[in-house]
This record gives structure tokens, C-alpha cells and sequence, in this order.
């Protein structure tokens, strides 16, 4: 049975990691979000993950809350697959999101986007 979890082990929250993730690690853009990422092997989850939606442009807290439930949500139901590629080859992650649209995209949308992410970073997995 797949786990749709999303626990605190997977949540990447030292600053230290991020700061890390921003000037060391490699990035890319599926619009409308900008991904960090890099291989990190001092950690005991496979992956973690954080997301950032800049306050400059969502002013208010709800559309921001909202936008970080639906990214999450998307990534919890298909990050089983991604976790199970890592394992294969024995990588740890860590994804850094920040969403950088200036209008709030629907959830298929979200979760469209998030499978493509999720795609890309296997796909540069060395093997």
C-alpha cells in the first residue's frame, strides 16, 4: 500500500540547507514555479521539500495558504514514485519551490505542473 503522507521528516525547514540550496544548487523553471534543487545525502528522508510564495506578491495570508495546500497536496499523492526512483539509486534530495506566477492557478493545473517537476528531477538522477 502506497503512504500519501507529507510528516515532518520530509518538510525542509534549516535555513542553513536552504541558503545552501539557493547559491550551490541547480535550478530550473516549469512556470509557475522556479525549482532548487541538489543531491543531499546528510538527511534520513529521501527527499526533503519546502515552497516559498513571495508575500510581494500575494499580500494576504489565505491566498498564499492556499497556494501552499494545493502544492503540497500535489506533491504528497505523487511523490510515492519519485521516492521509489531515489531508492533505486540510492539518492537523497532536497527541492526548494517558489512559486512565482502573480495570479493563483487551479489545483489540476498545480498538479500538472508538479508531476513535470517531479519527471524532470528523475530524469537527472545519474545512473
Amino acid at each position: 500500500m502506497r503512504k500519501y503522507t507529507f510528516n515532518k521528516r520530509d518538510r525542509l525547514s534549516s535555513r542553513k540547507t536552504i541558503e545552501k540550496l539557493l547559491f550551490r544548487g541547480n535550478y530550473f523553471i516549469i512556470h509557475p514555479f522556479k525549482i532548487y534543487w541538489m543531491f543531499e545525502s546528510e538527511y534520513d528522508s529521501i527527499a526533503k521539500f519546502a515552497i516559498s510564495i513571495p508575500k510581494r506578491k500575494f499580500k494576504k495570508a489565505v491566498t498564499r495558504n492556499l497556494i501552499k495546500r494545493r502544492t503540497i497536496e500535489a506533491y504528497r499523492k505523487q511523490k510515492s514514485a519519485f521516492y521509489q526512483t531515489l531508492q533505486t539509486y540510492n539518492k537523497k534530495i532536497v527541492l526548494f519551490l517558489i512559486y512565482t506566477s502573480d495570479h493563483v492557478s487551479s489545483y489540476s493545473e498545480v498538479e500538472k505542473k508538479i508531476e513535470t517537476i517531479l519527471q524532470k528531477l528523475i530524469r537527472s538522477i545519474p545512473k
